[in-house]
């Protein structure tokens, strides 16, 4: 059951942060630091009523967080732009033993649901080079790159 996140998921959120964080740090040591997290409970807690900032949660039978998605509701206007509301996709989780099982899909659909009713024009997202089984999970949904961003290590 996919429901929006309380108070009370804030220990589960933390612990799969975490797990997202340390397979970020595998693949870039360099910018993610392992046994870290990308929110504490503080800015958790500051999420969790920010409305434009909403946090799904998926849960198993006993009613545990084992998956979750955080989204961003953003605003593209000015000069040279089309106005238009995007839903940004900041982080996708799922629970290490339950991954496989169709979670992330459920959960990115709900996010998706989501932004047609509250009528987005389209769904963005990032995802790091080399986490190859988050790009074709997402190539798999039907996203498609929209720009690349490009660095250079100093």
């Amino acid at each position: 059951m996919i429901q929006q996140a309380t108070q009370q998921d804030i220990p589960q959120l933390s612990k799969l942060l975490q797990y997202i964080c340390d397979l970020h740090s595998k693949i870039r040591p360099d910018l993610f630091a392992a046994g870290k997290s990308k929110y504490n409970e503080q800015q958790l807690l500051e999420l969790l009523q920010d409305s434009s900032r909403p946090i799904f949660v998926y849960r198993n039978e006993e009613g545990l967080a084992v998956g979750y998605i955080f989204c961003a509701v953003k605003l593209w206007q000015g000069e040279g732009f089309v106005p238009q509301k995007s839903l940004y996709i900041d982080d996708l989780c799922v629970d290490q033993q339950y991954q496989h099982q169709g979670i992330g899909k459920a959960l990115f659909n709900y996010a998706r649901n989501y932004a047609k009713e509250i009528q987005c024009h389209n769904i963005t997202l990032n995802v790091w080079q080399g986490n190859d089984s988050a790009i074709k999970f997402y190539q798999d949904l039907g996203l498609s790159v929209q720009r690349t961003f490009l660095e250079e290590i100093l």
